[in-house]
């Protein structure tokens, strides 16, 4: 009830005072307000379901990956339809979720590519890249994603 009577200035401290703190002080120099607490609950989350990752064993790291698999496909979606439409690298960086298996190294090289072919070259390696060989084989319609 106490984030109901806060303006964004006051939620973005009082989730400073909280285990957002590293984030909220890592991010409060280039964001402010509502951008501020979404990239930071957002960093907070990514880097949480990365620690989940590295301490869950056997069988259940494996059902882990899978499931955070779906953060990798929503990031390669975003930046695939971001780069489709024109909208610069830091506009697309901002509302990625880097939760998934595929490494910050690797989104970032994704995020300097200029095409969509680049882009899908660039994920040769990724378990669904067949799904997307499409978009340069020609089998593919402008405005699908």
């Amino acid at each position: 009830m106490r984030l109901l009577n806060m303006d964004l200035n006051q939620i973005s401290r009082f989730i400073g005072e909280t285990e957002y703190q590293s984030e909220v002080n890592e991010l409060a120099g280039s964001l402010s307000g509502i951008r501020l607490i979404e990239a930071a609950l957002t960093r907070n989350l990514a880097e949480t379901y990365q620690g989940v990752i590295k301490i869950v064993p056997g069988s259940l790291h494996e059902l882990t990956e899978r499931y955070l698999a779906r953060w990798d496909i929503w990031n390669i979606m975003l930046l695939l339809r971001g780069k489709q439409f024109g909208i610069p690298a830091d506009q697309i960086r901002q509302v990625l979720i880097p939760a998934g298996g595929l490494s910050p190294v690797l989104i970032e090289s994704l995020l300097s590519r200029n095409s969509l072919c680049e882009i899908v070259d660039g994920l040769s390696r990724w378990e669904f890249h067949n799904v997307l060989a499409d978009i340069c084989s020609g089998g593919y319609r402008k405005g699908l994603f």
